[in-house]
């Protein structure tokens, strides 16, 4: 599950946006990661965005582009869709 917590600029706000869906991503039970506002300027597919692994294990905070973000979701795609 990735949710865009556009209003969470850093790690306190991302925090809280992972205590308020708590409920949700752990009912689920799927990998979850909250993604802040792209930031930096620059073409889109360079601009960074603070990523926070929140579920099944919480991960450190992490400054990604999108090219380094879309392989973890899609190799979890494919191993779901076997």
């Amino acid at each position: 599950m990735v949710v865009f917590a556009d209003e969470a600029n850093d790690l306190g706000q991302l925090e809280d946006c992972a205590r308020m869906m708590y409920m949700h991503y752990a009912w689920h039970n799927v990998p979850t990661w909250l993604i802040g506002p792209q930031y930096c300027g620059g073409p889109i597919p360079q601009r960074r965005a603070n990523v926070l692994q929140v579920w099944p294990q919480h991960g450190p905070l992490e400054s990604l582009r999108p090219e380094e973000f879309n392989p973890r979701i899609e190799a979890l795609a494919t191993q779901h869709c076997k």
